[in-house]
């Protein structure tokens, strides 16, 4: 049934036609929450805004840059102070992307890898702390053209980020988001 199903919403939107031209713009981004529990010891919130930008420089082929910008709060109970210590934490990076587009159909195959240089701010237990660092991403994909103008895209993403001082990290995950690409110039 599900097969079914796909295939045939597959057929019916072939006629959409994707426009990943060269000189038209890429224009997307994402927001991130997530709350997470563990028992009555640890609260986790985090939000995230991630806008992107591109140029297509070659049919099928976006070069472009994102920024993006987080805030996250952690509460840890310690038995031993019987109290809540908070965690407060700010985070920013700005890099290029790379996108690039397989395929002439509007469902694309979708390849991206993005660097950054970022900085966090943590405020914890009365003390403040400033990091440089640099954070590394890569996407693998499908894209979806409802029509010329609007995409939706998702898929598989490993992000590494990591700071002065302190270990790497690596986070593996799934990833669905909206994009547009628009004209250079208007049409008549």
């Amino acid at each position: 049934m599900k097969f079914g199903f796909t295939f045939l919403l597959f057929i019916t939107m072939l006629a959409a036609h994707a426009q990943v031209g060269k000189g038209r713009y890429l224009i997307g981004g994402s927001v991130d929450i997530s709350h997470l529990t563990q028992g009555t010891e640890t609260r986790n919130f985090d939000m995230s805004i991630s806008p992107r930008f591109g140029v297509f420089v070659v049919k099928g082929f976006a070069v472009g840059g994102r920024y993006s910008f987080g805030v996250a709060s952690r509460r840890v109970f310690k038995q031993k102070e019987n109290r809540y210590l908070p965690a407060t934490t700010f985070t920013t990076a700005i890099g290029p992307e790379l996108s690039y587009f397989i395929g002439k159909k509007p469902l694309k195959g979708l390849v991206s890898v993005y660097g950054a240089y970022t900085v966090y701010t943590r405020l914890f237990d009365g003390d403040v702390q400033n990091r440089n660092g640099f954070a590394g991403s890569g996407f693998l994909g499908m894209a979806y053209f409802f029509n010329p103008y609007v995409m939706l895209k998702s898929g598989m993403y490993v992000n590494i980020a990591g700071y002065e001082g302190e270990f790497p990290s690596t986070r593996i995950g799934f990833s669905v988001g909206v994009a547009a690409v628009l004209d250079k110039k208007k049409k008549e």
